[in-house]
């Protein structure tokens, strides 16, 4: 049986959700874009996976990881030498196949914030954990909206 949705996410009839984690602006920032084409006629639903209530254990994975991806850009933005610019960078634009089942493993961990969510509901991914979890809790209408100028094996979508 599917988990009851948390309250704040009851989506209207005709209904879209935009997904989000709030993990660095952009996406964030994106997904507010999408929302505010929402009206009485097409209503959307914005959803931050971070700041759900009723799921500790998978916000809380996501609040340390935004936290620690927030200092290590940080530490970028703000190294004199630029050695750990270049190292960041780096590891932003890299990957591979080991990333992608890395990054599926992980979304496994979040399903708690979508498993209630009607299957035919469309799901606009700003975030690829959203995109991810959408599919893996059997959403059968997602859209990955994730884009970058140095695309990663990270941000591929497979179906599960």
């Amino acid at each position: 049986p599917r988990a009851a949705l948390p309250a704040d996410l009851q989506v209207p009839s005709g209904g879209v959700v935009i997904g989000t984690v709030r993990c660095g602006y952009g996406h964030h920032r994106i997904a507010l874009a999408l929302a505010s084409y929402g009206g009485p006629d097409r209503p959307t639903l914005l959803h931050d996976f971070a700041a759900v209530e009723g799921c500790a254990p998978s916000v809380e994975l996501l609040t340390r990881l935004d936290a620690l991806y927030s200092r290590l850009s940080r530490a970028a933005s703000e190294d004199p030498t630029g050695v750990f610019t270049r190292i960041w960078n780096e590891l932003l634009t890299s990957g591979d196949a080991n990333a992608s089942r890395s990054m599926r493993q992980f979304c496994e961990q979040l399903k708690p914030l979508l498993l209630g969510l009607p299957l035919e509901t469309p799901v606009v991914a700003a975030h690829t954990f959203v995109a991810i979890t959408a599919l893996l809790c059997g959403c059968k209408r997602v859209i990955n909206l994730v884009f970058d100028n140095h695309a990663q094996p990270v941000h591929i979508v497979p179906p599960p």
